[in-house]
């Protein structure tokens, strides 16, 4: 509402207010900043549907790629069978493109027409898929580096564990998914390799094979594998434990034996000297006879020597029987010896 002011000459001015100051100018401020707001509003919109649009895309994209690469599972229904196999068309269709290349190859004496297909799923780089056709039907087919995680690495002893015999299932359930399979089914008879190249304890490029026929183990080999450091521990305690105890046994063995050759050498000490009687009579020692005279000494055991008399010889006087005394005691010490 305008203001009058009248001045002191009686004149009559009308202020009027300041336009930041009416009602209109502060409606039009809010119209126009609701309207900036609408339009920062509207550009968040669009460009949070442009990134959600961005992602459902890279998502699309990614699933599609991945869909595009031929699946384990896809390898799993081929059938083999000299009669009734898989076809090249049906295999073709399954897969969604022709074979990456083809070749000829020899089976078991079987012609086959090997085709060979790229871009396999969940696997490596250079992995590929092979099938080969006697006829017109799947008669062999090979899947090669494909992508397992194990929660174990596959070592020496692991694979030491593998015996002919033992079905395709325990075989998962000691070493796990196989990293290549190749599978051929001609005249009857089934024959499979699994090959391990991933999640393996050995040298660079370790790897093994185990081989099925007709559904169980038929043989196996390996390369660059090594055991486990605490598996060696253990055989190498068992192994000292081993050589303590064949070494305890040999000496006491040794120990036994001496002690028989002591009592043996002993035997044979109081053999010899009680085999070794003395003639005393005028020859002096050194002089045997076949039998004793009724001058020598012979043993009575514990290293004690008697004359022997004749009951039958009138010759033995105190002199002699003096004699032999004097010669005992001067010789005791070589007889005990």
């Amino acid at each position: 509402m305008s203001k009058k002011i009248e001045d002191e000459n009686g004149n009559v001015y009308v202020q009027k207010k300041p336009f930041y100051k009416r009602v209109w100018f502060w409606i039009v401020v809010i119209i126009i900043l609701g309207g900036i707001g609408s339009q920062i509003g509207s550009s968040d919109t669009s460009t949070g549907n442009n990134k959600s649009d961005t992602a459902s895309k890279a998502i699309n994209s990614s699933s599609s790629k991945k869909a595009s690469g031929i699946t384990k599972s896809k390898f799993d229904q081929i059938k083999l069978s000299e009669t009734d196999g898989t076809s090249l068309s049906d295999v073709e269709k399954s897969f969604g493109k022709k074979p990456s290349s083809t070749s000829t190859d020899t089976i078991q004496d079987v012609k086959t027409d090997m085709n060979t297909w790229t871009g396999v799923a969940n696997a490596g780089l250079g992995s590929t898929i092979a099938v080969g056709f006697s006829n017109g039907h799947a008669v062999s087919k090979a899947i090669s580096e494909l992508k397992v995680n194990r929660s174990e690495k596959i070592d020496l002893n692991k694979f030491n564990s593998i015996t002919n015999g033992m079905s395709a299932d325990d075989v998962k359930k000691s070493l796990g998914e196989p990293n290549g399979l190749s599978i051929t089914s001609i005249a009857g008879t089934s024959a499979e390799d699994w090959t391990y190249s991933s999640g393996v304890k050995g040298d660079m490029g370790a790897n093994c094979i185990i081989t099925f026929q007709d559904g169980v183990v038929s043989g196996k080999s390996q390369t660059g594998l090594k055991a486990d450091s605490s598996s060696k521990h253990d055989e190498s305690s068992e192994s000292v434990s081993e050589t303590q105890s064949s070494a305890s046994t040999t000496t006491q063995a040794t120990t036994n034996s001496n002690s028989q050759t002591n009592v043996q050498n002993k035997s044979q000490s109081q053999t010899t000297v009680s085999n070794s009687p003395k003639k005393i009579n005028g020859a002096g020692p050194g002089t045997t006879s076949s039998e004793p005279k009724d001058t020598d000494m012979v043993s009575i055991g514990n290293g004690s020597y008697s004359q022997y008399n004749d009951p039958n010889s009138q010759t033995d006087t105190p002199k002699e029987e003096h004699d032999l005394e004097e010669y005992v005691k001067a010789h005791q010490n070589d007889y005990n010896d």
